[in-house]
């Protein structure tokens, strides 16, 4: 009976061995050869990236999420998560709040207060959610497990670790969404380096802790990607 129980217990450990081994990122060829590349191309530390890797899991929760979404619902069911009362008093108590630079952002980039609002409203209840997965292990996770959309994601991981890298931020420590977007208006990574401003005029750029950031950039996201001002933004359909 003991040598039984003695035999089950090292199986045991064993698969748990395994599994937490083949969980993790570093050993996976795939990810040597995307740390060879990008070290070389945008000369980061190859054993630096390798250390990170090696604390980095995949997380199969985040794959479901994205086969999944709520934005596949139907209109009428998706509706209810925006269009509430709840929402509507916060956009209010955010809008009076933050008056004096969303004025300034419409005035600069010509996108109306009543936009940014409603997205920073829509993405993360004005802030108050912004995601619970740390940014490294999703992005990681849909570059290396989700082959339906790799390339893109993969593309994303580096954009975020050039951004950490040139913002002094803790990698592992950023959370965001399940598909690794960022801060009070939820910017991918390369949205975050490429339109992300310092509105606030602090001499760095915060989108997860500096709603003047937030603000400003939300209005020039939509300005840089041609945003017209004063042109109407809907239309009935026949």
């Amino acid at each position: 009976m003991m040598k039984r129980l003695f035999i089950l217990v090292l199986a045991t450990l064993f698969t748990v061995q395994t599994f937490a081994k083949a969980n993790t990122l570093a050993d996976r060829p795939a990810v040597k050869k995307y740390i060879a590349q990008i070290s070389k191309e945008y000369k980061f530390n190859k054993n630096d990236l390798t250390k990170l890797f090696k604390h980095v899991k995949t997380n199969k929760t985040i794959i479901d999420k994205m086969k999944h979404p709520y934005e596949k619902k139907p209109w009428y069911v998706y509706k209810n998560l925006f269009v509430n009362q709840p929402r509507v008093d916060g956009g209010y108590k955010f809008w009076k709040k933050h008056l004096k630079q969303l004025n300034r952002a419409e005035k600069k980039y010509g996108v109306p207060a009543e936009i940014i609002v409603s997205i920073i409203g829509v993405e993360t209840r004005y802030g108050r959610r912004m995601g619970t997965f740390p940014v490294i292990e999703a992005l990681s996770t849909l570059a290396f497990d989700y082959p339906k959309r790799s390339k893109f994601f993969k593309k994303e991981l580096t954009q975020y670790l050039l951004l950490t890298r040139e913002q002094g931020l803790s990698t592992k420590a950023i959370l965001g969404s399940y598909a690794g977007a960022m801060g009070q208006p939820q910017f991918m990574p390369s949205s975050y380096r490429h339109y992300a401003v310092d509105f606030s005029g602090n001499g760095k750029i915060d989108l997860i802790n500096n709603t003047d950031d937030a603000i400003g950039s939300v209005a020039n996201y939509l300005h840089r990607h041609g945003w017209v001002k004063n042109q109407i933004v809907v239309t009935a359909a026949k």
